[in-house]
């Protein structure tokens, strides 16, 4: 194996995005995170000094808004659990209870990678699967011997800035993944309770098997190599497979979940939050910048003039100002005044104002853009292999999208299990109600009222609207109405005097 052989080794693909994503990570990681950056998001003035920029960086705030923002469209979609569908299967459910190995269902676990799609416009998932212990014996494992073991397919979230590497070619008209390379940085633990950091890259590929053209025919078998970055007795590193094998199922288990537009072929992707992310850092700094203006033009300054700078022993002269505290100019020559005056200087406050209108500007250009994904009315087409939608809104679209990734996903995880059943996936997409001005109930209860629409109709759109929650169908919600007024009899007219019923005489015949 020659030197050059370098397992971490980037694509000019997460070349040209991880910028953005290290952009997007500390934004969301918050104050600190953003500071660490210094000049990368908050550049030096002309001409200012290290120490100068120093206080300046420590008296900037920052307001995550792109974090709210995203945290809002993100959770849409999950404001009702994750269903599993038609074709879903005990064992279907009872994997997606823990669908990570690590106590996560699948709600839980679909909501990170859908929140990491959205602000960085491409998430992985990774349908793995136990490693069998052989037997003692060599006869092969038995259903009994895979219980024991706990052998089960699981699935992997894989961010983007861990996926250094993806490659992909069309076999019969199907984009397949022929390679992937995946960072997995751990830590181990001596006996000393010394930590040591350790850096893997897992290999996913399939050989290309060309014509006499050359042309892509065709995929050998589906294997997985892990490399380790060792340390040899000599102080120098280098990488070493450490473990291998095949991929049983024959395909590289890899689930994309895009929500950016693709660029060609490659796995460049256009953020759907990208120009957003841009406006946070602009607002940073406008926000830094009203900061330090604040700071230097919010206390008044003395001016003095008439007065030397050192006193009579030739000494630094030193002023006191504030409270119980006084100094004295002497008379001019001449005795006809001060030799000077002393004065406070206030700063115009103008370019505070200004700076704040600015930054007031770009907050709710940022909120507005925040919404557009909820609101714009033009129709997203979202088309698949197995989905083919209307959109009226991009969040909308982006929850079709994911939809489609689950169920990719549990495609894959039949596989590993032998099977052929494709459980569908019930995501919610119904947002418009969440928009609505609230007119709306008075017009479905006065339709229902006027014979517009029926009273099942009416009950329905209670129920999309979650003014009632109840998991009563119509037919059972008119059953318990007839209930209540069975046996009951017609009010009494009431003596406003005495309180009692008033005896009626018997009508004469």
């Amino acid at each position: 194996m020659s030197d050059e052989f370098k397992p971490d080794a980037v694509s000019d693909d997460y070349s040209e995005q991880i910028a953005f994503w290290t952009m997007v990570g500390a934004i969301l990681s918050g104050e600190a995170a953003v500071k660490a950056g210094k000049q990368r998001y908050l550049p030096k003035f002309v001409s200012e000094t290290d120490a100068q920029y120093a206080a300046r960086l420590e008296h900037s705030p920052f307001t995550n808004i792109f974090g709210d923002i995203s945290k809002n469209l993100a959770s849409k979609p999950f404001s009702k659990p994750l269903e599993m569908g038609k074709g879903a299967t005990d064992q279907h459910k009872k994997l997606a209870e823990n669908i990570d190995g690590q106590g996560n269902n699948l709600h839980v676990f679909g909501s990170v990678v859908f929140k990491s799609a959205l602000e960085k416009g491409i998430d992985w998932i990774l349908v793995d699967y136990t490693r069998a212990r052989p037997r003692a014996d060599g006869k092969p494992l038995t259903l009994a011997d895979e219980r024991e073991q706990g052998l089960r397919p699981y699935w992997v979230r894989i961010p983007c800035e861990s996926m250094v590497a993806v490659y992909s070619v069309f076999i019969g008209g199907v984009e397949t993944i022929y390679h992937a390379r995946i960072r997995e940085c751990g830590v181990e633990v001596d006996d000393n309770l010394k930590e040591t950091k350790v850096d893997r890259i897992r290999f996913l590929k399939r050989e290309l098997i060309r014509d006499e053209m050359l042309n892509v025919v065709g995929l050998g078998p589906a294997v997985w190599e892990l490399w380790e970055q060792r340390t040899g007795t000599d102080g120098k590193t280098a990488w070493t497979m450490v473990d291998s094998g095949p991929i049983t199922i024959g395909v590289i288990p890899l689930v994309p979940v895009v929500f950016g537009k693709r660029r060609g072929g490659s796995w460049v992707v256009e953020p759907p939050l990208r120009d957003l992310a841009h406006m946070q850092m602009t607002e940073y700094r406008q926000e830094s910048n009203l900061e330090w203006v604040k700071i230097m033009t919010c206390f008044p300054m003395l001016c003095i003039s008439g007065m030397s700078e050192n006193d009579d022993a030739g000494k630094p002269r030193k002023i006191a100002v504030g409270p119980n505290a006084a100094f004295i100019i002497p008379p001019n020559q001449n005795g006809t005044g001060p030799a000077g005056e002393a004065k406070f200087v206030e700063p115009s406050a103008g370019s505070i104002k200004e700076n704040r209108e600015q930054l007031e500007l770009t907050r709710k250009e940022m909120r507005d853009l925040g919404m557009q994904p909820l609101t714009q009315s033009a129709l997203t087409v979202v088309t698949t292999a197995n989905v083919s939608k209307k959109a009226s809104s991009a969040v909308q679209a982006w929850a079709y999208l994911f939809q489609d990734a689950l169920e990719q996903a549990w495609k894959l995880t039949g596989m590993w299990l032998g099977q052929t059943i494709e459980p569908e996936i019930v995501v919610h997409t119904d947002f418009a109600v969440e928009m609505e001005s609230g007119n709306e109930l008075d017009a479905i209860i006065k339709a229902v009222a006027a014979g517009l629409i029926s009273k099942e109709t009416g009950f329905d759109e209670l129920k999309r609207r979650m003014t009632i929650v109840t998991e009563r169908t119509f037919e059972e919600e008119q059953e318990l109405i007839a209930g209540e007024q069975q046996g009951m009899e017609g009010e009494e007219e009431i003596d406003p005097r005495t309180g009692q019923p008033i005896k009626k005489e018997p009508a004469d015949v």
